[in-house]
Order: structure tokens, then C-alpha cells, then sequence
């Protein structure tokens, strides 16, 4: 029997994979600065909220405060969602100042942990483990440099290596409840990071880069398992009420 393929919210692209990605793999989204990675991880997690998945939007980065203001740029129905439970954020971000573990942000409730709790790495991933049995079917982890200084800064050893058991520990997790994550990584094609270990323990990569010379932006799977796909750049737009998509040029091309 063929195995369930999930939308990414990106037609074109779900369209060239046949259909999305395989359910509950762990896929890499990484770029520069301002590439586009929150909204495309936005976009997947919102598509699953409209057909009746329900999503945890893990930010690490930025505040979820700015993930809201991001994600009624692109998706008007976000609030609808977060209202209705269909998504979730948690925010691990340095922004966090409250002790409540729930605060509002635009008359909606988001999840933040105790700051006083944070100071402890296995907090951290005590929370992220409890995802299971949430009957959550999407998750996006944002800003996997962060997550990986904050876990190694708040480790007693202060170990790498403690960070990479642990990282492969809450992917493997989400792999064996059939959850399939999105990774946020900030790297670009050709210059990795000392956490790029992370490329190791996942089912697939997707880049996204600007193209100065072309004035465009452009996304490249670099890889995705068990799925045949284009090796070339894709052509792409960010369109405030729709979110990502292949730009007209390019959809023959895909």
C-alpha cells in the first residue's frame, strides 16, 4: 500500500512530489536570513489546520508575537485557527519575560513557558516530548541555531554530544507518532554550521535563497527520500493573503 503524502500548502510543489511529503518524516527547511523559512513553515502548518490536522508551532527565534504578526500578513484565517485549538504556538523565544504560561497575543492564547522554567535544557525537551499523545499531526521546530545554543548553554555538561542525542531522541519521537516536522535551520547552500549534524538524522532538505542577479527568490529540494524530484531552483513569490508560490515562469518547469 502506498504511503499517505501530506500537502505542504505550496500546490505547485505538492503537485511535483505527487501529492506532498510522505506522513511523519523530519524535513530540513533551511536558508539566509529573510529567505522566507517562517512563512513557508507557516504555510504548512496552517494547510494542515484546513483540512482538520492539528499543529505546534515550536519558535526558538522570534517571539510569537512576531510569528502572529508574520502569519496574518500571509494567512488572514490564522486567528481562526489558533481560536479554534488547530494550532498551537510555544514560545521558547529569548523574547519570553512573563511567568504565565499562557499569554495573549492579538486577543488570542498563546502557550509560554515559565521563564524561571527554561533554565533547564531537559525542560525543554520534556515539553517538546509531551507533544505525544496531543493529537498533533504537524510540527515546526523555528530556529534550530537558537534551540541548539539554548540547550547547550542550559546543559549541565555543556556537551555537543548531549545535544545531539537529544535532538535525535525528540525526532525520532515525532517520527514514531507519525508527526511530520519542519526543521528551521539559518544556512545557506554551500556554508553549513557546527550543527549541521542535524542534515544526518532527517528525511529531507529544502533551500531557500535569494537570486540578487535575477531579483528573485528561488527554492531548491536538495533532497527528499523515497521522492523523485527536480534538482534545479524554483522560481518563487511570497503574496501577502496567499503565501508562498512557484512563480508563473516556472510552473512548466515543475
Amino acid at each position: 500500500m502506498e504511503e499517505e503524502r501530506l500537502p505542504t500548502g505550496v500546490k505547485e510543489l505538492d503537485d511535483m512530489l505527487g501529492g506532498g511529503v510522505y506522513r511523519g518524516v523530519n524535513i530540513l527547511l533551511k536558508g539566509g536570513p529573510g529567505t522566507g523559512k517562517t512563512t513557508l513553515a507557516l504555510q504548512y502548518i496552517i494547510q494542515g489546520a484546513r483540512l482538520g490536522e492539528r499543529g505546534m508551532y515550536l519558535t526558538f527565534e522570534e517571539s510569537s508575537d512576531q510569528i502572529m504578526r508574520y502569519g496574518k500578513k500571509f494567512f488572514p484565517d490564522i486567528e481562526s485557527h489558533i481560536k479554534n485549538d488547530a494550532i498551537r504556538i510555544m514560545d521558547f523565544s529569548p523574547h519570553i519575560t512573563a511567568k504565565d504560561s499562557v499569554q495573549i497575543v492579538d486577543g488570542k492564547k498563546v502557550q509560554i513557558p515559565d521563564k524561571e522554567s527554561l533554565d533547564s535544557a531537559a525542560y525543554i525537551e520534556d515539553r517538546i516530548l509531551d507533544i505525544r499523545g496531543q493529537t498533533i499531526q504537524r510540527v515546526v521546530i523555528d530556529g534550530l541555531q537558537t534551540f541548539a545554543t539554548m540547550f547547550c548553554d542550559l546543559s549541565s555538561s555543556h556537551d555537543p554530544e548531549e545535544l545531539r542525542r537529544a535532538l535525535s531522541r525528540i525526532l525520532l519521537m515525532l517520527k514514531k507518532e507519525g508527526i511530520t516536522t519542519y526543521i528551521l535551520s539559518e544556512e545557506t547552500e554551500h556554508q553549513g554550521d557546527k550543527y549541521s549534524f542535524v542534515n544526518f538524522g532527517v528525511d529531507g532538505s529544502i533551500l531557500l535563497a535569494f537570486n540578487e542577479a535575477l531579483d528573485m527568490r528561488t527554492m531548491k529540494i536538495i533532497q527528499l527520500r523515497g521522492i523523485q524530484h527536480t534538482l534545479r531552483p524554483i522560481s518563487v513569490q511570497f503574496i501577502p493573503g496567499t503565501g508562498v508560490v512557484v512563480s508563473e515562469s516556472q510552473k512548466h518547469r515543475v
